[in-house]
């Protein structure tokens, strides 16, 4: 999409409600008039699951470019050296699945027509092109390129036709019937190219440039998709599972020869054996579309009817009159649940001031960014530097301690009894465990949650034969790793 809203700021909702109605994938916006890097317009676009690359200008009005994308396409800043005075630009690369790589330039060129422009764009271009495999280049030029007597405007077509660019606008763009907004492409070997041009002349966005949608060709990096694997434990035949299970569990307490660690590997290879019999591990790829928190099934409904009412509103003078009000039910709509939202967010904040500036510094934009320390893949090497990282803090801690007199007197020692061994447990203890601390099951555990809580009455037997057998020997073998899953704060 290329547009020119001149001023997102006081366009966003409209802007981006156009955005996600159409799945855009990549953004061109030209006179953002954008004054901060970020601001509540830039957590507006974050809020749909898109990110924003913008040259904002701090104290100076109008003008700015600004690349709008999906959140989760590779897009990254472009650092260009290149000065230009007579057009503003930014600069964004994209790597493809098969290594191509993409430049996207966005341009906008205010005021009179200069040689000048000729010059800089050759220079930036030229500069650019060695740096990729194919180059969009989208803006409002402001060049009146149907006009074949206008030779500043022509010699600027030429200077970018002869870098190898192809110009894919030729319908008015503007109120005024001229192309002022064009998207040219390069591409070293054809890897790129421009389908399904469109230009939406119904100005739905209130400016007096209109919108321009294009479709490219490119193979992005796998960033869409995401492979989950799980198991269909809904179509196991429960009393075969069962029967099944039951001998697994009365071979493991009938051994009494086993230790404690044998008596764990053979419990979990056999349960393994067994949800893979019945259950196999099936692996599915799922689409990650991160939406606006406040979209609900309500909202989701009325946007279609819209999208319906879209495709219709060219038939007739009545479709186009549904068309409007729908979209102005859909931007009623999403206002009154976005208030709610947030209202409902600040409600559960109260008296939590902590909370609340985080809410308010997210939705400013602000302070965003928290990188993580980097860590290792070894994960004894991690668990090592963790544990000297506390054994010094430790000792840093008692040495700046002050020695006190009383420190120093001889501490009188209780006469203790000493431990020699632990009683064993049965059933009802076990259970009573369970009950007060709920039954909770790790992706590595034993048997998934709903068969566990299935076969309860038979695996409590084996639980207490277990723990007996580890108390008896002292051994934890076999137990000793636990799946950590961190929550996020």
């Amino acid at each position: 999409m290329l547009f020119n809203p001149r001023s997102i700021v006081a366009k966003i909702d409209k802007v981006m409600m156009e955005i996600s109605d159409r799945n855009v994938d990549i953004a061109a916006i030209c006179e953002s008039w954008l004054k901060d890097k970020n601001s509540p317009t830039t957590a507006a676009v974050k809020s749909h699951g898109y990110s924003i690359l913008h040259d904002y200008r701090k104290n100076q009005n109008g003008g700015g470019t600004a690349l709008i994308y999906k959140s989760l396409i590779p897009l990254v800043p472009l650092p260009c050296s290149i000065h230009s005075d007579s057009f503003e630009y930014i600069v964004a690369s994209l790597k493809t699945g098969t290594g191509t790589k993409i430049i996207f330039l966005v341009i906008y060129r205010p005021g009179n027509m200069s040689s000048l422009f000729n010059s800089e764009i050759d220079c930036l271009i030229s500069n650019l092109l060695l740096k990729c495999d194919c180059l969009v280049l989208a803006g409002d030029l402001n060049l009146h390129l149907d006009n074949p007597e206008n030779k500043l405007h022509q010699q600027a077509l030429q200077t970018l036709e002869s870098c190898g660019l192809k110009r894919h606008i030729f319908e008015p763009t503007h109120i005024s019937g001229r192309s002022l907004d064009q998207i040219f492409t390069f591409s070293l070997h054809d890897q790129l190219q421009c389908t399904d041009i469109s230009v939406d002349a119904k100005n739905v966005l209130m400016s007096d440039h209109f919108p321009v949608y294009c479709g490219l060709s490119i193979s992005y990096e796998n960033k869409y998709m995401k492979t989950i694997t799980y198991r269909k434990t809904k179509e196991i035949d429960h009393q075969q599972f069962t029967n099944s299970l039951r001998t697994i569990l009365d071979n493991c307490v009938n051994d009494s020869g086993a230790s404690f660690g044998k008596s764990i590997e053979y419990l979990f290879s056999k349960t393994r054996d067994l949800l893979d019999q019945h259950a196999p591990v099936v692996s599915k790829n799922i689409s990650v579309v991160k939406q606006a928190p406040w979209f609900d099934a309500e909202y989701r409904q009325l946007r279609k009817l819209r999208r319906k009412a879209e495709r219709k509103k060219s038939k007739s003078l009545s479709n186009m009159i549904i068309y409007k009000d729908l979209c102005q039910e859909c931007t009623e709509l999403a206002n009154k649940k976005k208030k709610a939202f947030f209202s409902n967010m600040i409600k559960k904040a109260e008296g939590n001031p902590k909370t609340l500036y985080k809410l308010v510094n997210k939705e400013l934009d602000r302070n965003q960014a928290k990188p993580l320390p980097s860590i290792t893949d070894d994960l004894f090497d991690l668990a090592q530097k963790f544990n000297t990282f506390f054994e010094e803090k430790i000792d840093r801690i008692r040495s700046g301690m002050e020695t006190k007199a009383s420190l120093h007197t001889k501490a009188v020692i209780p006469q203790m009894k000493l431990l020699h061994e632990f009683r064993p447990t049965d059933i009802d203890e076990v259970k009573e465990i369970i009950s007060e601390s709920g039954l909770k099951s790790a992706p590595d555990d034993l048997l998934p949650y709903s068969l566990f809580k299935e076969n309860i009455d038979l695996i409590l037997p084996v639980l207490v034969h277990m723990v007996n057998i580890s108390l008896l020997t002292g051994s934890m073998d076999g137990v000793k790793r636990a799946d950590v899953i961190p929550l996020k704060r």
